[in-house]
């Protein structure tokens, strides 16, 4: 759904938006929690996140009392042509997306000219959180966990790569931007994609427009900036698996480009010779899709996915992502909270008492 909203924004989010410092305090947050302002037909509550080029923020439909979370460009790019065709497209993508592993987009608008995506709220933390969790107390996630939460993130992958338009024309997408800071574990064990903001919809030989994505889980044909297809997803996918299994980056280095060559010339060993606790097959299924020519690996993520249900299925009994996040996690920790926006001047008498002064 595209919103075009006219309704007057009685407090402007771009006011809200500024560039706060690390430390800016937070407070847990909750459906009746007040109003900061408006965007569209959304209260919003507080800042849950900001990005590189975007923010989220942790909204309330008007009337209603369950929350989203609503990403807004940020202002110092709002103008910015090439980056506002991202963040359109990302929304044109994600519309076309309806899958339990997919962070699901409720809508696309704009407010006053700024554009908005209004998403599920997921709680929880990213697998990039949770490995660096994990490393400071020497642990690794399980091998079947791995397994389980890469069964998840490939079959998503998978009714990406399948996406089609309004008449059913392929959309082609490639999400070029695997990596684990874009793989979410909810505290309720479900795993979702997140972040289709450098996503490519289009005909398979048309080459990216630069190498985008985080250096160190690029492709190789993404990191010699040629032309992509799902293939690319599929080994950057097994490098967040190859890292979540041994608890250390697979091609992280100390520049970008020693990152990137190490992605194009660098053998990959099999991941059993670095734990052999591990199934062989588990070993081979990986090689397969780090494999740096993209004609020897799977074909597609379904392929990839369904390895990774065998695999599963045969795994021991009785480990669930819910319950190892209990246990990784503590409660008190698990609250969801929401950085407490500062008060612009022009915010009317009778402002919510949790809002900083001036």
């Amino acid at each position: 759904m595209f919103r075009e909203d006219a309704t007057p924004i009685t407090t402007e989010i771009a006011d809200l938006s500024g560039t706060y410092p690390s430390e800016h305090p937070r407070r847990p947050v909750h459906p009746d929690a007040p109003s900061a302002g408006r965007v569209g037909p959304y209260d919003v509550l507080g800042r849950l996140a900001s990005g590189g080029m975007a923010e989220v923020y942790v909204a309330r439909p008007l009337g209603r009392k369950h929350l989203v979370a609503l990403k807004l460009l940020k202002r110092a790019v709002q103008d910015d042509p090439e980056l506002e065709a991202l963040f359109r497209r990302e929304g044109a993508i994600a519309l076309r997306l309806d899958h339990p592993n997919v962070c699901r987009t409720h809508e696309v608008g704009v407010a006053h000219g700024r554009f908005y995506l209004a998403m599920e709220l997921l709680e929880g933390m990213t697998l990039d959180q949770l490995r660096r969790r994990l490393s400071l107390g020497g642990e690794r996630m399980p091998w079947p966990l791995v397994v389980q939460l890469g069964s998840q993130i490939a079959a998503a992958l998978a009714h990406a790569h399948a996406a089609t338009d309004e008449v059913g024309n392929p959309l082609r997408v490639v999400h070029r931007d695997v990596t684990p800071h874009n793989i979410f574990v909810t505290w309720k064990g479900t795993v979702k994609l997140l972040d289709f903001g450098v996503a490519h919809a289009g005909r398979a030989s048309e080459p990216p427009e630069l190498v985008l994505g985080k250096y160190g889980y690029c492709s190789p044909e993404q990191a010699r900036g040629e032309s992509l297809d799902a293939r690319s997803d599929v080994f950057s996918l097994a490098v967040c698996l190859h890292e979540a299994l041994l608890g250390r980056p697979l091609f992280g280095r100390r520049s970008a480009q020693a990152s990137l060559s190490a992605i194009m010339d660098d053998p990959v060993p099999n991941v059993c010779e670095s734990d052999d606790t591990l199934p062989a097959a588990l070993g081979t299924t990986l090689s397969i899709a780090l494999s740096k020519e993209r004609e020897e690996r799977f074909a597609d993520a379904r392929g990839l996915a369904g390895k990774l249900r065998a695999l599963q299925a045969g795994a021991p009994p009785g480990l669930d992502l819910a319950a190892f996040l209990r246990r990784v996690v503590p409660s008190q920790e698990r609250t969801l909270t929401v950085e407490e926006l500062a008060a612009p001047s022009w915010l009317p008498t009778g402002r919510p008492s949790w809002l900083a002064p001036d």
